[in-house]
């Protein structure tokens, strides 16, 4: 997910994520690994809110 938003991985875990307006993952592994869906990210992505 960090390569499609540009960020780093780092940027996507302590900022982008925690975002009450972000998509929640579908799969939450752990803690450390969750999965979203690239349709729900690229949604979040037009809306303007990167």
């Amino acid at each position: 997910m960090a390569a499609i938003l540009g960020v780093t991985r780092v940027h996507v875990t302590d900022r982008i994520t925690k975002r009450p307006d972000f998509p929640k993952p579908f799969i939450n592994v752990s803690r450390r690994l969750r999965y979203w869906r690239q349709s729900d990210v690229q949604a979040w992505m037009q809306k303007g809110t990167k």
